[in-house]
């Protein structure tokens, strides 16, 4: 049986020429750990010497490591952080993967990482992370949200939505070091986070969309530019992504069959253009109130380039921005397009999509075409605005309703429109009361 272990000491000198004491301690691995010997437990007292009060040190030190194992497991994570790198170094290789993809939300995620996640796991070994550094960074996420209002948030608090994306960064982030596809990702065998409740969830927010009588009256504000009461039109009754508007041609545009294809969108924080948020393309069959505006703005390009190009001069924030200012100057007042609290957001570009397939919901439209025409990932995202759809008050009007001749002079205009008048003659349908609803989507 080998000796117990007690610890051992060296004799050492500073650069100013004092003296002082270090304690060799043999770890459970075989190894050693050389731990400083404190000065007040390194110098002559109770008749003991400086080198004999250093021994009795470091036998405690000695001793309290084989009960324990501490140093050896720091030691351990020493190695595996250089072994491995840190979360910080992993997390980094993990955003030029997303970069490759051509991921737009590359911005966030590091942010999100650097601000919340980083100081609690950035500097350790991912195998080194525990459920509860995970469990740590819940509880400061629902501390940081709790408080959280729009009037005024105090320093360090975050809104409940930006608290779930943190968390969903963590999640995804532990996730691929487990499971990535990326081979060179995966460094870890079991997932941390696995099992851990995720932050407290606030009620969602109801959306605010504009009702088609206030389409009508911005449309026939002559105050109001045309280029931009065409892109409200458009806007709403396509019901795409304002980042797939923004890089709509008239190539997608098929007049003749009644069908807008979305194939792309832009990405503003890269100035790109990318794939659609699902990474799929769709078809969006066009309201028959839409075709005659749709036919004098396709005549007035020749068919060719963007469809709706002063989106080109303008940014999300400014199209929202365009978007408020036009609503006021069109006269409409109604108090929930300009709320603004914890429970409700205020009118921005995407309420004219929100609009969209809300009014598509009111007329009846099934709700699986629904969900495939607005190219959400999942039913239960469409199935949010059924809500939204039985909240419409009595001025709500008629769902895409028929354009005024501010927009699309009656008669015709020109050879684009009577084209198509005389195509949804042929067919038999109305222009004011029929649309489209079988054939455009893919299969199930």
């Amino acid at each position: 049986m080998p000796p117990p272990r007690t610890g051992s000491i060296e004799k050492r000198k500073r650069a100013d020429g004092s003296t002082y004491y270090r304690a060799r301690i043999r770890l459970a691995d075989g190894t050693r750990a050389r731990v400083d010997v404190p000065e007040k437990y390194s110098t002559p007292a109770g008749g003991k010497a400086a080198d004999e009060r250093a021994e009795l040190y470091a036998a405690a030190v000695q001793e309290r490591e084989d009960e324990r194992g501490e140093l050896l497991s720091k030691a351990n994570a020493t190695r595996r952080r250089s072994r491995e790198g840190t979360c910080d170094v992993w997390h980094d290789r993990y955003l030029a993967f997303c970069t490759e993809q051509a991921m737009s939300t590359v911005k966030d995620k590091r942010y999100r990482w650097s601000a919340w996640l980083s100081p609690t796991v950035g500097a350790e070994a991912p195998g080194d992370v525990t459920r509860d550094d995970i469990e740590n960074i819940r509880d400061a996420l629902d501390d940081a949200s709790r408080t959280y209002s729009r009037d005024g948030p105090e320093d360090g608090r975050i809104a409940p939505k930006t608290t779930q994306n943190i968390w969903s960064e963590l999640t995804v982030s532990f996730g691929e070091m487990c499971g990535s596809k990326r081979r060179d990702l995966r460094v870890i065998q079991t997932d941390p986070t696995n099992g851990v409740q995720p932050p407290e969830r606030r009620a969602a927010k109801t959306k605010c969309y504009p009702y088609p009588s206030e389409l009508l009256a911005v449309v026939s504000c002559e105050g109001i530019p045309l280029d931009w009461r065409e892109v409200h039109v458009v806007a709403a009754y396509a019901y795409a992504r304002p980042g797939e508007l923004r890089v709509l041609e008239w190539s997608d545009i098929d007049l003749d069959d009644q069908r807008i294809r979305i194939t792309k969108a832009w990405d503003y924080e890269n100035e790109r253009v990318k794939a659609t948020k699902t990474h799929e393309s769709r078809d969006i069959p066009i309201e028959t109130t839409l075709l005659p505006l749709l036919a004098v703005m396709r005549e007035r390009a020749s068919g060719k380039g963007l469809v709706l190009p002063v989106l080109s001069t303008a940014n999300d924030d400014k199209a929202a921005i365009m978007m408020r200012r036009h609503f006021e100057l069109a006269g409409c007042k109604r108090p929930r397009l300009t709320a603004q609290n914890n429970a409700e957001p205020r009118l921005r570009f995407r309420s004219r999509r929100d609009a969209g397939i809300t009014w598509s919901i009111i007329r009846g439209d099934d709700i699986v075409k629904v969900h495939r025409r607005a190219g959400h990932k999942l039913i239960a995202t469409t199935q949010c605005y059924i809500v939204e759809a039985e909240n419409k008050g009595a001025s709500f009007g008629t769902p895409f309703p028929e354009l005024s001749e501010a927009l699309v002079p009656r008669g015709g205009s020109g050879q684009g429109l009577g084209q198509v008048t005389g195509h949804v003659s042929k067919l038999s349908i109305s222009l004011r009361n029929h649309v489209p609803k079988e054939g455009l989507e893919s299969a199930a």
